[in-house]
Parts: structure tokens; C-alpha cells; sequence
């Protein structure tokens, strides 16, 4: 059967790719299928399509030139697929441009000035015959196979064409002898986890780098084939200590082995172990060096650690900080530092002469726990640390904390490291310190308080037996916080909070509480801390005291009370003072001006001549003023029987009605000249009552003599008389019912009877003042403002005294300044 091909033709001149069409069609021996393209790019894309079997070539494209349309060919062959056979045909018969296509990749190469039908198809024909057979039967001098392809290629070129195919053919067996050598190369320092190199001194190039890339991570594009280039990769530290033997040995030497480190492409440095060998040719001079290189950072790592341990190892007995010694089940201690050795008085001498045996320095008491620590250090590799003795060169003992740890190495033979610490002074102080506790406990028990201690997050740790003689508690029941359940309640927040403030601040604790008895009665203590710290200033304990102080709290109370009573009469006394020298500046004035106006007209009247009308002014006005000092001075005596307990009533049945009537009419004349309207409300149902009816027409004519005084002009003043009834609820209905609420202020007085007779004056004055009220009622106190109306202020202190000794009371409501006032006096019948 007639064999069809594919041939693809890449030309962009169309008469060119007719005439090559032409020629293959010329063959008879074989069937073409012609595909044809004008550029590369469409050439190679039609390749990737439809995989021609062979290419026909132009070198000068309008895209690209052959070289290009090569190169990108092999960029567009898959995996494991073969290039099909390149024909380049051309009008230059440029040898350069020939040897750089056959090198690229190209089977033939033609030059169309000479290319004829006959030769266009003998080059088709080899491109496309089989290598391998042509070589075989070529070669072997097969005449029927040279006769069977001249026949084919008459136009003489055979033998030309087969030694070309021929040639090629050797070519690839070469090329694949070399690959297959690179792999078996590669898969030997992968093998061996090796970097594997030949190096040509002669010309200083490294010919090959096998496992580079295995081990520092380096393609073989970045690789430099240079020794300048590895050099730059040898750390510093290491460059010096390298390059000198290296040119020692390539000079004289033979093998060579080197450790040192090489940068990986990571940054990293690795440790690497080179071995070579120097081999030379006689004949050339050449000299090549072949080696391999293999990491051993692991290993060097490992050897740097060991070394860092067996270092600190050392430091950690040559310091001496702690007695360490070797020994082993047989009892023999082999090696032993300086501290061990000083410690039990023991010479070097005598340990390098093998005098030294743990078990002989071992009292026989110990003899059991060594053997129990031996079982336990052969079934573990080490043992708890444990106290024991060992006997010193003198014979004294010698308490020691001893640790044990096998040595692996001779593990099997007992052969252990033993860390001995000479305890000594730590037992010399634990039994000073039992020996102090126990004093400490002695004294605690011996004085009068109550002896305590806590850690230092302040719970109690002990107290003494005062605390059992006191609270009748167990000891038990004050440890931690169970000493606040003896505590007094009120005391318990401030104690508390000052115990956790001397907590937090480490500072002297010192407060007074109460603490409750066995019998429930609470005393006062005195309790102070101390804070124990040590030498880092860290506290490790409070050492406090609790101190029976209530025999002094209750002579401080005392003292206390003494000394308020004390400045309460002094500020008494200081008031009365100021009170005397004002009430003495107050009844000087109030003496003087009325004395004044009547020396004034006495004088006028004596040395002028008036009318009637004026001599009657003026002598209504020194009548006036007569009877205002009398009014003053009968105040005075009054105050002065009040404050003697002099003041006696004149006792009879009155008729309450009838003296209320009388001070209204005394009161009217003055009333009239400030337009004051008097409103009076007489009950005369109301009996005879006991009473002193001048001293009750007094108090009347003060309470309206104030009321008429304190009122504007054309102001109220309202008098009721009534029965009033203790229990009904209805007291002080006058001035209060239908209106706001107001101030209220009265008498303590105590009524035997049911019954009273009831006396309200009430105005449309100034009122009184929420703070004055309570004083009303005092001796010489005005409130501000009052003082300017005059008088001294005594009235209402004799009024209130009045009504008392009637066995009544007075009160007074007022709803504050501006709104009136309403006086009640209530007298019992």
C-alpha cells in the first residue's frame, strides 16, 4: 500500500509553495497530503491542530525567521512527544545560518536556486526514513538495501543523504548515551544524598553539579559553573580555613576531606562534609578534581549541642555551687568536685588513689533507706531526693540532701551522678526556730492579751488560750476569719476595711473594737500588727496583740462627757455674756428715749409758754413716755422674780370673758391710730375659772401689743375665747383649718384637765421666721428687724411663765415671714 504523509509548507510566496507542491507530487513511491501556511505563527498554530509529519520551511517570514519558528516549536511539543523533521528552504546560502539551523533542531537544510523536484523529494525521503535502519543495513554493507535506495534517489545523492542519516543517527544514539549517564548520575547523588561534582582546574570550570539542588536548593540555572562562585557561598569564618589546604592539596596532594559551611538558597547556612580526590593527566598537565559533597548539619548540630551540655555540664561542677560526686553500687566514688571533697575534708590524692566510699561515710541507720533508694534508682534511672548522713574525714556527721540519676552509659553497673547539698545550717535553724516558736508560745501563754499571728493573705494561723478564757470558743473557731464572729457588729465594716488597707500596704495595723465574752457583754480592745517580712522585704507572716482597753474607753467616755458638759457651760456662759451686755446696751437705750422726751418737754414747758392744745401734747406725751419706762422696769422685775422663783399670783375665781373684754379695750386706742381692725369671738357660756386676772390681763396685753405692733396699717387682729376638749383631735383648728400648713412651736405644759379654756390672737403681720421660732419664747431674744420696734424683748418669756404657773401652755403657728402669726394659750378649768 502506498504510504500518505503529511507535509505542512510555511512560505509566504504562494508560486514557491505551488512549485514544492509540485515536486512532491512528482513521487511516485509515496502519497502527500499538503497543508500550507504564510506565517510562522499560523504555521505553528496549524501544527498543534493536525501533527504533520514533516515541515517544509521558509527561513525569512513576514512574523519570524526559521531560527524563531524552531524554537517556539519545541516550546509547543507535549510531554514524551517527538519533533517531526524541519526542512529549511531559502534563497541565502549562508553556511553560519546552516549550522545554527541543523544545531536548532533542522533535518535538512536547501537552497532554492539549486532545489529541483528530485532533490526537494530525496531530502523529503531521508528526513522521513528510519535511522535506525538505514544505519543497520548501511553499515553492515547490505547491497540489496543500497541497490533498493539508489533506485529510489536516482540523481546520485544517495550515499550523501544515507551517510547524513546516518551521522544524525549516531548523533541521537550519543545524545541519548548521555542522557541516560546524566540520570544515572543524578539518581547516584540523590542515592547518597550528595552533591556530586567534576571540576576542571585547568580552565577553572565545573563541569558538573550533580544534587545541588537536593541539597541547597539551587537549580542548575543558577548555578555558576565557577569556583569563585561556591566560594561565595562558603560562610566567612570558614573561607580561610578552606582555601589554604585546598591549594595545598591540589598541588601536592591527592585526597582530600573538608568540613565547613555553605549558604542555602534559603538564607540558611549548612554544615557540609567534602571529600575529593585530585586526579591529573601526564600527557595534557590537566588536572580535574571529582568529589562529592554531603550535608551533615544534623549531625553537626547534635555535635554542638553535646558539646554546649557537656560545657554547661562541666561549668555546673567545676562551680562547686553543690558537692557532686560519681559512684557506683560497689560503693566507690570514682570522680568528685572541689565542694564534696572540701565538705568531708577529704584530699584529691585520696580520691585518685581510690580511698573514697559513699557506703563506708554512711552510718549504719542509714543502711536500709540506701538500699530502698537503690532499688528504686534501678528501676527508674533516679531516685526522689532524700535526707540522710554521711560521716566527715573527722567523724563528726554531716546531714546532706542527696539526689541520684543513673549515668546510662554504665547505668547497668549502678555508675551515677550524686548532687550532695550540706544541709547543716538549714537543720541548725529549723531547731532554732522550734526552739524559738516554742518561747514564743511560752510567752504568748504568760501575758494578759490575747496573742495572735496570720499569714500574709491575713487569716489567722494561731492564737493563744487567752482567746479561750475570754470568748469560752475553741481555738479552732478563730482560725482563717472565725475571729469575726466575736466581733460587735457596729465595728465590723471599719475593722474590715482598715485590716485589708495594712494588707495591701504592708504597714503597721492598729485599731480599737469590741469583742463579745463568753457572758455576751462586748469590751473594748486594743489590737496592733506587726508585719514579718524577710530579706527580700516580702512579708511572710503578722504577729499581732489583742489588749483589754475597756476600763480606759470607759474613763476616756467619761473624760469625754466631762469635757462637753464643760464647753457647753462655757458657751452657755459666753452667750449669757453677750446676751447680758446686749439685754444692758438694749435697756439703756429703751430707758434713755423715753426719759429723753420727757426731760425734753419738762424743759420746754418750764421756759416757754404754750397754748392749751400744746401744753396738753405735751403732757400726754410725757405721760406716754412715764408709763413706757414703768412698762420697762415692771418687764425687769418681773424677769428678776421669774429667775429667783418669786413671782406669786394672787389666786381667785375670774371670769375669763370679762378679762379678755378688758385687754381688747385697752388694746383698741392704739389700734385706732394704725387703722387695725380688732375682730373679736367671745364664748360667754364659758364658767369662772381659777386665775390671777391682773397677771392674765398682762399676758393678753402683750400678745395684742405685739400682734398690733407687727401688723401693717389697716391689718387684722383677731381675739377668740372658747372650750377647748384634750383628745378630740381639734386643738389648733384656729389659723391652721382651710389653709396651708405652718410652723408650729409650743409650750410642754401638762393639762390634769379635759377641759380648757382656749385664747387665739392671730394677725396679718410679719409673721415669724422658720428659724427664729423655736426662740420665741426666750428671754432677750428678737429676731432681726423686731429689735427696731423696740422693747426688750422679755414679753412673751413672761407671757409663757405666766401661763406655766397657771398650769396652761402657749403655742405659737405661723406659716413664715409675711403670713402672720397665731398665738393659743390654753388654760385649764
Amino acid at each position: 500500500m502506498m504510504q500518505q504523509l503529511t507535509v505542512l509548507i510555511v512560505d509566504n510566496h504562494s508560486e514557491d509553495c505551488q512549485r514544492y507542491e509540485s515536486y512532491l507530487r512528482q513521487n511516485s513511491e509515496c502519497r502527500y497530503r499538503i497543508l500550507s501556511e504564510s506565517t510562522g505563527n499560523a504555521g505553528l498554530d496549524l501544527y498543534q491542530t493536525l501533527q504533520p509529519d514533516i515541515i517544509l520551511l521558509e527561513y525569512v517570514l513576514p512574523d519570524m525567521d526559521g531560527l524563531e519558528f524552531l524554537a517556539k516549536l519545541k516550546q509547543k511539543q507535549k510531554q514524551h512527544q517527538e519533533t517531526p523533521p524541519v526542512i529549511i528552504i531559502t534563497g541565502y546560502g549562508n553556511e553560519n545560518i546552516a549550522v545554527r539551523a541543523i544545531k536548532s533542531g533542522c533535518q535538512d537544510y536547501l537552497v532554492k536556486q539549486h532545489l529541483t523536484s528530485e532533490l526537494l523529494n530525496s531530502s523529503v525521503n531521508s528526513a522521513i526514513l528510519d535511522s535506525e535502519e538505514v544505519k543497520k543495513h548501511w553499515s553492515c554493507g547490505d547491497e540489496s538495501f543500497r541497490t533498493s535506495v539508489e533506485d529510489r534517489f536516482p540523481d546520485g545523492s544517495v550515499r550523501e543523504i544515507i551517510g547524513t542519516v546516518v551521522d544524525i543517527t549516531n548523533f541521537k544514539q550519543t545524545q541519548e548515551e548521555l542522557r541516560l549517564s546524566n540520570e544515572r548520575f543524578q539518581l547516584a547523588s540523590r542515592a547518597v544524598d550528595s552533591v556530586i561534582y567534576d571540576w576542571d582546574i585547568t580552565v577553572n570550570s565545573i563541569i558538573r553539579t550533580e544534587g545541588i539542588t537536593y541539597i541547597l536548593g539551587y537549580s542548575l540555572e543558577e548555578i555558576e559553573p565557577t569556583i569563585e562562585w561556591w566560594m561565595r557561598l562558603v560562610h566567612p569564618e570558614d573561607k580561610n580555613n578552606l582555601f589554604q589546604p585546598l591549594q595545598a592539596i591540589l598541588a601536592n596532594g591527592e585526597y582530600y576531606t573538608f568540613e565547613y559551611r555553605v549558604r542555602h538558597k534559603n538564607g540558611e547556612y549548612r554544615y557540609v562534609l567534602d571529600r575529593g580526590s585530585v586526579v591529573r593527566n601526564p600527557e595534557s598537565l590537566a588536572v580535574r578534581v571529582v568529589g562529592s559533597i554531603t550535608d551533615i548539619s544534623k549531625r553537626k548540630q547534635a555535635e554542638i549541642a553535646l558539646g554546649e551540655s557537656e560545657a554547661k555540664y562541666k561549668r555546673i561542677i567545676e562551680s562547686n555551687i553543690v558537692g557532686i560526686y560519681f559512684g557506683d553500687f560497689t560503693g566507690r566514688i570514682h570522680e568528685a568536685n572541689d565542694s564534696f571533697l572540701q565538705t568531708f575534708g577529704y584530699s584529691r590524692e585520696e580520691l585518685e588513689n581510690g580511698c573514697l566510699y559513699w557506703n563506708r561515710m554512711t552510718p549504719a541507720e542509714y543502711s536500709q533507706l540506701d538500699e530502698q533508694k537503690m532499688r528504686e534508682l534501678q528501676a527508674g534511672g533516679a531516685c526522689k531526693p532524700f535526707e540522710k548522713e554521711y560521716f566527715h574525714k573527722d567523724g563528726t556527721r554531716i546531714p546532706i540532701l542527696l539526689a541520684i540519676a543513673t549515668v546510662e552509659a554504665k547505668g547497668s553497673e549502678g555508675y551515677s551522678v550524686c548532687l550532695v547539698l550540706d544541709i547543716s545550717q538549714r537543720k541548725q535553724a529549723q531547731l532554732e526556730l522550734r526552739e524559738s516558736e516554742q518561747r514564743y508560745r511560752l510567752l504568748s501563754e504568760s501575758i494578759p492579751q490575747i496573742v495572735w499571728s496570720c499569714n500574709p493573705q491575713g487569716e489567722c494561723e494561731y492564737i493563744s488560750q487567752r482567746w479561750v478564757e475570754y470568748t469560752g470558743k475553741a481555738i479552732e473557731e478563730a482560725i482563717n476569719f472565725g475571729w469575726l464572729t466575736v466581733l460587735h457588729p457596729e465595728d465590723a465594716e471599719s475593722v474590715t476595711h482598715i485590716w485589708q488597707r495594712s494588707l495591701r500596704r504592708g504597714e503597721l495595723y492598729s485599731s480599737e473594737m469590741r469583742y463579745r465574752r463568753s457572758d455576751g457583754i462586748y469590751r473594748w480592745f486594743l489590737v496592733r500588727a506587726l508585719p514579718i517580712k524577710n530579706e527580700q522585704g516580702e512579708i511572710i507572716k503578722w504577729f499581732g496583740t489583742s489588749t483589754d482597753i475597756h476600763e480606759r474607753k470607759q474613763l476616756e467616755a467619761i473624760t469625754n462627757e466631762l469635757l462637753m458638759r464643760e464647753q457647753t457651760a462655757r458657751t452657755e456662759a459666753e452667750t449669757a455674756n453677750k446676751a447680758k451686755d446686749e439685754f444692758v446696751a438694749m435697756v439703756s437705750h429703751d430707758l434713755r428715749s423715753p426719759l429723753n422726751s420727757i426731760l425734753g418737754w419738762a424743759k420746754l414747758l418750764r421756759t416757754r409758754n404754750f397754748d392749751e392744745s400744746a401744753t396738753t401734747r405735751a403732757l400726754e406725751t410725757i405721760e406716754r413716755n412715764a408709763k413706757s419706762q414703768a412698762k420697762l422696769l415692771e418687764d425687769l422685775l418681773d424677769t428678776s422674780r421669774i429667775l429667783q422663783g418669786t413671782i406669786q399670783l394672787d389666786i381667785a375665781r375670774i371670769n375669763i370673758v370679762k378679762a379678755v373684754e378688758a385687754a381688747i379695750e385697752t388694746a383698741h386706742p392704739v389700734a385706732d391710730v394704725k387703722s387695725i381692725y380688732i375682730e373679736s369671738i367671745i364664748d360667754d357660756s364659758l364658767p369662772l375659772i381659777q386665775g390671777d386676772s391682773n397677771r392674765l390681763q398682762q399676758v393678753l396685753g402683750n400678745l395684742l401689743s405685739n400682734a398690733i405692733k407687727f401688723t401693717p396699717k389697716e391689718g387684722r387682729v383677731r381675739v377668740e375665747l372658747s372650750v377647748g376638749n384634750m383628745g378630740r383631735g381639734g386643738e389648733g383648728e384656729m389659723g391652721r383649718q382651710g389653709e396651708e400648713e405652718r410652723l408650729i412651736f409650743s409650750t410642754s405644759a401638762v393639762f390634769n384637765s379635759s377641759r380648757y379654756a382656749r385664747i387665739t390672737i392671730s394677725d396679718t403681720g410679719i409673721g415669724i421666721s422658720p428659724d427664729f421660732l423655736p426662740y420665741v419664747f426666750e428671754r432677750y431674744r428678737q429676731a432681726e428687724g423686731i429689735r427696731k420696734k423696740g422693747g426688750l424683748g422679755l414679753g412673751l418669756a413672761i407671757s409663757r411663765h405666766i401661763v406655766e404657773l397657771h398650769e396652761g401652755s402657749i403655742e405659737v403657728f405661723s406659716g413664715g415671714e409675711g403670713k402672720g402669726s397665731v398665738f393659743t394659750i390654753k388654760l385649764p378649768m
